[in-house]
């Protein structure tokens, strides 16, 4: 007995580009993050955590809203 599932084929759908940017802009992030741990000083620490936060507030502008739910 075959299996069934062999048959069928997954295509996975391309990802928007809002998404790209949102991956780089997380990266960007991730930066600023061991940048504030690598570079010793408060105000270098403090600054790359508030141009992380910056970075944060654009992914999160990029994405769009959510389809609203049509079952009650």
């Amino acid at each position: 007995m075959a299996a069934h599932h062999d048959t069928h084929e997954h295509h996975e759908k391309p990802k928007p580009a809002y998404q790209k940017k949102q991956a780089l802009l997380m990266m960007l992030v991730f930066a600023c993050i061991v940048g504030a741990f690598l570079v010793p000083g408060v105000y270098t620490s403090v600054g790359a955590i508030l141009v992380a936060c910056i970075f944060i507030a654009m992914a999160a502008k990029m994405q769009p809203e959510a389809p609203p739910d049509e079952h009650h």
